[in-house]
């Protein structure tokens, strides 16, 4: 199923439904590309790197119905589609669990197509961002328990699992390759750190009750969301010792805190293509 989700509206459009249907079997959606950087060292040429520039697709879509039902289903696709685009707020195609963050950036009307009674357009899509990303959710609670752990761990915290501050999980990545992620931290709580794995994600502030702070991996930001509302940058509160930017590795991994606040973290997890 193909599904696009406005960026600036969040309203969503079934482009494999009753009175739009496109041709994801004629499509390139699922062709990709990477641009490989390389220097000749004598009669040899050696790769040094591998990069990728934006995306850009086409897709054959009808619009099938009557001529009401065409003109309000082109009507309102392309309505839409341009707002995100004067908005500057990408939507998001879904195919299947994954979305391309994406602009329809032009549209080439090939008229009715007399035997089955549909009007075709030809729409080209931008993509910025060229990879088809799924996201994983992961939520952890403040701890409640009075169980003593029973992990053994080859490093030392700097806080202690006993009574009723004692956070221990574990969290899967089940992608094959390091993921981004947002992880939000909600208070009230002091200097939080959280280890994943054995690299630990600390911000050296305070985030009090009702508020909660965003890392960022992918934006490269730190942010603490006051109770009115207000956004405090966080990005030199961080820690310098272990970056809070870390990409989480691909496997599953023990997670330690102190258990006295809650947490989650969204990951995208990234691929050149959608799964088939």
């Amino acid at each position: 199923m193909l599904i696009y989700k406005s960026g600036s509206t969040g309203e969503t459009l079934e482009l494999s439904g009753k009175n739009i249907k496109a041709h994801l079997r004629t499509s390139d959606l699922y062709d990709y590309e990477w641009e490989v950087e390389a220097r000749r060292l004598g009669l040899e040429t050696r790769v040094t790197a591998f990069a990728k520039k934006q995306a850009e697709h086409t897709l054959v879509t009808d619009f099938i119905g009557n001529k009401q039902e065409r003109k309000e289903a082109a009507n309102r696709l392309f309505e839409i589609t341009e707002r995100d685009i004067i908005e500057k707020k990408a939507g998001k195609l879904y195919l299947g669990d994954y979305y391309k963050e994406c602009y329809i950036i032009s549209g080439k009307n090939k008229g009715i197509q007399k035997r089955s009674n549909v009007v075709q357009m030809e729409m080209g899509i931008y993509a910025e961002n060229p990879f088809w990303i799924k996201e994983k959710f992961l939520s952890y609670s403040i701890f409640e328990g009075t169980e003593n752990g029973f992990l053994e761990f080859p490093f030392d915290f700097p806080f202690e699992f006993s009574g009723q501050k004692k956070g221990i999980a574990t969290l899967n990545n089940d992608h094959y390759v390091e993921a981004d992620f947002k992880l939000t931290i909600y208070g009230p709580v002091v200097n939080p750190i959280i280890y994943i794995g054995d690299h630990p994600y600390k911000i050296n502030t305070t985030v009090e009750e009702n508020e909660y702070l965003v890392i960022d991996s992918e934006k490269n930001t730190v942010k603490r969301t006051l109770k009115n509302g207000t956004v405090v940058n966080e990005y030199n509160n961080r820690s310098f010792e272990n970056s809070v930017f870390r990409l989480i590795p691909p496997g599953i991994h023990n997670v330690l805190w102190d258990g006295g606040f809650g947490w989650d973290i969204l990951m995208k997890q990234k691929r050149s293509e959608p799964k088939w």
